[in-house]
């Protein structure tokens, strides 16, 4: 059995006969990802292709697969869509997928700072993939800047779609047999991990809830809750530290919003948000709005109002009793 071709040669391959590869996405331990064009229909689509020696892995096999089972089920408008999983001739496994044209969340914002009809549209539109990905029992696991992806729809405009699901989790009765990862490890970004997730312990659909409030944070503010310089900082932080509060330019913000992502950002996952339709419905209700603090002007006008009055109620108080 062949090994499959280095990657740069693979452009303007046709791969097992009907997708010629155009250009390299991406590339990891785990393979490439590819635009190609599907033969006969002239589409687009993005090729992921799985090393050769993770091929011969079966837990990064069984990985792969379920990743492709995964993506299969959760038909939704806001998660990537699969077309194909195969095995090509040379032995290596593959997944084809919509290919996406836009940005990453992560290079949106980079730009800077959202708007917050922004913030709210792709806030509702990742709730709404992770409400489908928990109903059909999955967890992601991963979700971060990276894995929001920012494309525009003919007719829905602005659309986010959520990717990547290969360390994603199968809980309930849709289960595998098998756990794909051992017990007491951690995967995923520390950046946005929750505490239970970094210590190994079993994850449910509120890990993901814990992540979505760090990603919302950023888009609030523009930094995430914790700005650490290495991984076990990142740790120490998420485990024990109190969340900063939510600012923007030093001014402190309120609303709904604000409170559901403080929420989402609690330690202990039973004092988060119950699913990702309760953090929907407190989402939608209101833009955050600055907290309005008084100025020393106007609070030493309240205390001596306050002192007149209390002046005169003595003074009618004391003419009362005489």
């Amino acid at each position: 059995m062949n090994a499959p071709p280095a990657l740069p040669d693979r452009i303007g391959e046709v791969f097992e006969g009907r997708y010629r590869i155009e250009a390299l996405i991406g590339k990891g331990g785990f393979g490439a990802v590819y635009r190609a064009t599907q033969l006969g229909i002239g589409r687009s689509v993005a090729l992921k292709v799985l090393a050769a020696k993770m091929a011969k892995n079966p837990k990064e096999v069984a990985r792969f697969e379920q990743e492709a089972r995964i993506v299969a089920a959760l038909e939704h408008p806001h998660i990537v869509s699969l077309i194909e999983l195969g095995q090509a001739a040379d032995g290596s496994l593959f997944l084809v997928m919509e290919y996406l044209e836009g940005e990453s969340l992560a290079r949106r914002l980079r730009r800077g700072r959202m708007a917050d009809d922004e913030v709210r549209l792709l806030g509702r539109h990742m709730l709404e993939a992770l409400s489908e990905a928990h109903a059909q029992g999955v967890i992601h696991r991963d979700l971060k800047p990276e894995n929001l992806f920012i494309t525009q729809h003919a007719r829905r405009g602005t659309c986010l779609k959520l990717l990547d699901f290969g360390i994603a989790k199968v809980v309930g009765a849709a289960a595998p047999g098998e756990p794909l990862t051992a017990t007491g490890m951690f995967v995923g970004s520390p950046k946005v991990m929750a505490p239970e997730q970094l210590l190994g312990d079993p994850v449910t659909s509120r890990t993901d809830l814990y992540a979505f409030g760090c990603v919302a944070y950023l888009m609030l503010t523009g930094r995430l809750p914790f700005v650490c310089s290495n991984i076990a900082a990142y740790v120490r932080a998420h485990l024990s530290e109190a969340v900063p509060p939510i600012t923007r330019d030093g001014v402190a913000l309120a609303g709904p919003m604000v409170d559901v992502v403080m929420r989402c950002l609690a330690k202990d996952p039973r004092a988060r948000p119950a699913s990702a339709d309760e953090v929907l419905a407190a989402w939608n209700k209101a833009a955050p709005r600055p907290i309005k603090r008084r100025s020393a002007h106007v609070r030493w006008l309240v205390v001596l109002s306050a002192s007149l009055l209390l002046g005169i109620g003595l003074g009618l108080a004391v003419i009362q009793a005489l």
